[in-house]
């Protein structure tokens, strides 16, 4: 079994020949963490409800729609929200239930995945020195300094089109990721197929999240078949675990066994789960398991809703939140 210590953030990517368990290495889980056992689905012991509202674009067709409640209501039965009611009318989509406001906002989550190679990456409060030869690749400093110097990976080359490539330079120097919760999210809008800028979801303590610059993605959700919430018994709290494809497999041994010949920071592998960056990890090797884990500290209800949306695949017609209410239930 092998695993990946992500730079710079606390996640962990572990990948292995067969289904992971034990994965050390993982980082702490965040203070609060739901312990093993509790019932995420679990309705409130209150009467008190909530609804919450998404808006819908004009554009989205009636199919689509259809097909983006189905896959909501897809999430709530994973997670064991059993009563939950989720409608659609008037360009809107409702969710309504006994259960937190957020925990109904995230089953409208986008839940888009794509693996994209890192071209170049700037951390708040690292030192701009670099170390000299020998240095640990885990332990060097990634900044805007060093992107003069590294030439992309082939799968990461411009594509040509407009707004791609290296002529996203200008936009890395100005990203601000330092707006917590409203974090500039360009991949939810772009297409998989060309480079984008993102933030991490998070930063060190004190510090604004990391910046980067990204290729076009070698592996999308597509390329997952499953995803499940399971607790770390090494430690290191709730963890995902992915199951990839016969051809997700095949692809994901094929980029990290590229990535693997680059120097840092463009041996490293992007997890972007709308538009943020969840995890970073360097490659040393190509992984041809076809399993991975994702550790982020999670709560095991984040973790539960997190594997929901990547298990049913991203929403055919974007959500975006318009409001949310709290009523005495029937």
């Amino acid at each position: 079994m092998r695993f990946l210590q992500a730079r710079h953030a606390s996640f962990v990517l572990c990948m292995g020949v067969a289904v992971l368990t034990g994965c050390s290495g993982t980082s702490p889980a965040r203070p609060g963490a739901t312990p093993p056992g509790t019932a995420v689905g679990a309705a409130p012991t209150t009467a008190d409800w909530s609804q919450v509202t998404f808006d819908v674009a004009s554009s989205a067709t009636a199919d689509a729609l259809t097909r983006t409640v189905d896959r909501m209501r897809e999430r709530a039965e994973n997670l064991g929200m059993a009563e939950v009611r989720i409608e659609s009318k008037s360009g809107s989509v409702s969710a309504t239930g006994p259960y937190p406001t957020e925990q109904l906002k995230g089953l409208g989550s986008s839940g888009q995945l794509r693996f994209r190679p890192v071209l170049a990456e700037q951390v708040a409060g690292v030192p701009t020195d670099r170390p000299g030869p020998g240095s640990s690749p885990l332990g060097r400093a990634v900044t805007q300094d060093l992107r003069a110097d590294v030439s992309p990976t082939p799968q990461a080359a411009p594509t040509g089109k407009a707004g791609s490539g290296r002529s996203l330079d200008a936009g890395f120097a100005t990203l601000d990721c330092s707006a917590d919760g409203a974090h500039p999210r360009p991949d939810l809008e772009a297409s998989a197929h060309v480079p984008v800028l993102a933030c991490a979801a998070h930063g060190r303590s004190g510090q604004p999240p990391a910046k980067y610059e990204l290729g076009p993605a070698m592996l999308t959700g597509s390329d997952v078949e499953s995803a499940r919430a399971a607790y770390n018994t090494n430690g290191g709290g709730w963890i995902i675990e992915l199951a990839f494809t016969g051809a997700g497999s095949a692809r994901l041994a094929a980029a990290t066994g590229q990535l693997a010949k680059n120097p840092p920071p463009q041996n490293e592998f992007a997890i972007v789960v709308d538009g943020e960056v969840v995890s970073a990890p360097a490659v040393g090797q190509a992984l041809t398991g076809g399993n991975a884990q994702i550790a982020g500290g999670f709560t095991k209800q984040e973790a539960q809703a997190l594997a929901a949306q990547l298990t049913s695949g991203a929403l055919p017609v974007p959500l975006r939140f318009s409001g949310a209410a709290r009523f005495a239930g029937p």
